[in-house]
């Protein structure tokens, strides 16, 4: 579920590709669902979204499988429309770990649009006690916390349980390589797997299609874990949105461009996007890393931000060039006005403040703003330049309300 970490490996190791792709084959090792495990209440619905899609189609294509449900073992805290962008998504379930008050071992999560999936909340690590976490463990602990800890899922008619057995820095228990066949062969029998996420909502899910089990049903809110990382390095908050934002707008217009004839920026955006998907990291963005740490973060943040912003400016440059703005303009003498073409990225109709600089013809002493319609549009003055020897303008910066600029579209203005 890391593949933030993943990708460089294999770029710089394309010799164990192979070995890779046989072990997730052998189901050894299993896939996470998304590009990385990240921090949903930081970030935006599309970036949730994205991250995802990347995730699974690289998944697919790096290591030969997608997985079935997704993992969000360590977040802090969950959307309450995560049920929904997972379901959408075609995931039968989603894991996690934190420790959020109130939440039965597996439920059925209700999200904001009435979407209902299977959650699974599961310890991370083996335990809090630190079992698994490389020490040698012997084979009869081993079974008998597993066992253990499944009276829990017992308790309320399941037969199957999940166990993550791994932590932070460090493998999951040693023995359990040697002992996975005595685990099986036993009663009550431990499957060890690397897809174990995927088998147990497959078997919860059987349960409840034969009747055997009937899971809690809840919408209520499992948000915050940790709280402080919610407001920790804001720095990092503020640049995840400025550049997540800027992404997307020159996602839509690079995409009209396209359509009129322009190249997509498809390397840009894919490198910008892959950087946000690092930042969106609940390691990451909620601010927990180390000073250095956070300097590679904001250094990421500002390639994706260039990035963005050069791939915005060439699209809105193309489709402007493109726009007739004398066409259906009422204002007098049209060919002697400087045009100002106002662009809204977003789904619905906007009005908002502009602020623009302008160059303007020789022996301009004055001027005034029209809309396409002819009416003067008030405007502020910020800063002019004015040649010396004849009191002429010749650059102004601007600021003016343009209204009622259309959804995805453009409204132009006249100096």
């Amino acid at each position: 579920s890391e593949i933030d970490y993943l990708k460089p490996y294999l770029d710089t190791h394309p010799e164990d590709r192979e070995f890779l792709r046989k072990t997730v084959a052998d189901g050894r090792v299993g896939t996470g669902g998304a590009y990385n495990q990240f921090n949903e209440l930081n970030i935006g619905g599309e970036a949730m979204i994205r991250n995802i899609l990347y995730g699974q189609e690289m998944h697919r294509a790096m290591l030969g499988r997608k997985s079935k449900s997704l993992a969000l073992w360590d977040v802090f805290g969950h959307a309450p429309q995560l049920s929904q962008i997972a379901a959408k998504s075609g995931f039968t379930g989603v894991a996690w770990s934190k420790k959020i008050t109130g939440f039965q071992p597996f439920f059925y999560d209700y999200a904001l649009d009435g979407t209902r999936l299977l959650h699974r909340r599961v310890d991370y690590a083996y335990s809090f006690s630190c079992f698994g976490s490389g020490k040698n463990y012997s084979f009869d602990n081993f079974r008998r916390m597993t066992e253990r800890k499944f009276q829990e899922t017992q308790s309320f008619n399941s037969a199957v349980d999940l166990r993550i057995n791994a932590a932070d820095f460090t493998p999951p228990w040693t023995n359990l390589a040697g002992n996975a066949e005595k685990l099986e062969t036993q009663k009550p029998q431990i499957r060890v797997s690397g897809q174990a996420q995927d088998l147990y909502f497959d078997g919860l899910a059987e349960e409840i299609k034969q009747g055997k089990v009937k899971p809690p049903v809840t919408s209520r809110d499992k948000l915050f874990f940790h709280v402080g990382v919610m407001m920790a390095r804001s720095d990092l908050k503020v640049a995840h949105r400025v550049v997540e934002n800027t992404t997307l707008t020159a996602e839509k217009f690079a995409s009209l461009a396209y359509l009129r004839g322009a190249k997509y920026p498809d390397l840009a955006l894919d490198k910008a996007w892959r950087q946000i998907f690092f930042g969106s990291h609940h390691d990451a963005i909620t601010g927990t890393p180390s000073d250095s740490a956070l300097l590679d973060l904001v250094h990421g943040y500002r390639e994706a931000y260039d990035l963005s912003k050069g791939a915005l400016a060439d699209s809105l440059n193309f489709i402007a060039k493109q726009i007739d703005t004398r066409e259906k303009s009422k204002i007098q003498n049209p060919n002697s006005a400087v045009p100002i073409v106002v662009f809204n990225p977003l789904n619905w109709t906007r009005s908002d403040t502009v602020k623009t600089k302008i160059s303007l013809p020789e022996k301009t002493f004055d001027f005034e703003i029209r809309d396409a319609a002819g009416k003067n549009v008030a405007y502020k003055l910020n800063n002019v330049m004015v040649r010396p020897e004849s009191g002429n303008i010749t650059e102004a910066e601007i600021e003016f309300t343009a209204k009622d600029v259309p959804s995805i579209g453009y409204k132009s203005f006249y100096v």
